[in-house]
């Protein structure tokens, strides 16, 4: 047994790939081995304890942390600061570029008073009060499910990045239905089509987060009851996705009916759709 076992503290210093597996034979070879009949069973356990394989689920930096999947391949993970600080500054840069379609009427051009000119230029305010309502709520929720993660892998990372992608796309759309909400000839259906495929985009985005959050516990947060996020998928993403597809029918009957849908899909989105925690918590 003591060469089989100085193969696999070897192995262990060169290779961890290998540990396990050589562990699990060492751990076989010792049971069945003449040693351990001529060992006591608390000196065998003590030599197994000594050699055990390194944890590899041990915190090797700070706020980083290393955990096993069912592969037996390392899965770092890490806090959610820089996670939420990047995506703060995404969703304010994109909620800011929507005020930039909104133009003061020139003067030299002005052929009518300036607040009837004011008026002419509602679909671009409706549009940016739109728009706006809906990234905002974008950033309350985006808060809301990062309160329920205490560490964050590889795949959030990527899925936030999607979510956040489809997100600064919002301000063009919002400036092509605003530019064309009223005309005609289809240009409006086409616009509204846009920004209705642009939204329905985020919203599998934000659902693809979500979901992959409330599946694997591990990523959640101390108190957070993992059933009670579970129980919140539909609610939070499926019922969203559905009404984005619904906006699509609308967006080719009439351009500010769609417009008007989609605010009431960020009013909805307002009120509290997840359940994070059980009642006894």
């Amino acid at each position: 047994m003591r060469p089989f076992l100085a193969a696999y503290l070897s192995a262990a210093a060169a290779d961890r790939g290998d540990v396990l597996r050589l562990f699990r034979e060492f751990t076989r070879d010792c049971i069945t081995s003449r040693a351990w009949a001529t060992n006591t069973p608390v000196e065998c356990l003590g030599e197994l304890h000594r050699h055990s394989p390194p944890r590899l689920d041990r915190a090797t930096q700070p706020g980083i942390q290393l955990h096993m999947d069912d592969q037996y391949q390392p899965v770092a993970m890490a806090q959610t600061g820089r996670t939420e600080a990047f995506s703060d500054g995404v969703l304010a840069i994109a909620v800011t570029l929507l005020v930039l379609d909104l133009h003061v009427p020139p003067l030299n051009a002005l052929h009518e008073p300036l607040a009837v000119a004011l008026v002419h230029e509602w679909p671009a305010y409706a549009a940016y009060v739109t728009s706006f309502l809906i990234i905002g709520i974008i950033w309350v929720n985006h808060h809301a499910v990062f309160e329920l993660v205490g560490l964050v892998d590889r795949n959030v990372l990527f899925l936030n990045l999607l979510l956040l992608m489809c997100v600064v796309t919002i301000p063009f759309a919002t400036a092509l239905l605003s530019e064309y909400l009223l005309a005609g000839n289809g240009n409006a259906r086409s616009a509204a089509l846009v920004y209705s495929t642009v939204m329905l985009a985020m919203s599998f985005g934000f659902a693809a987060l979500y979901t992959y959050i409330a599946l694997h516990p591990a990523l959640l947060a101390d108190g957070v009851d993992p059933g009670a996020v579970r129980g919140s998928i539909v609610r939070f993403s499926a019922v969203g996705i559905g009404l984005y597809v619904v906006t699509l029918g609308i967006a080719l009957v009439s351009a500010p009916a769609c417009l008007v849908a989609h605010f009431v899909i960020a009013i909805y989105y307002c009120f509290q759709q997840i359940r994070p925690r059980s009642p006894a918590s």
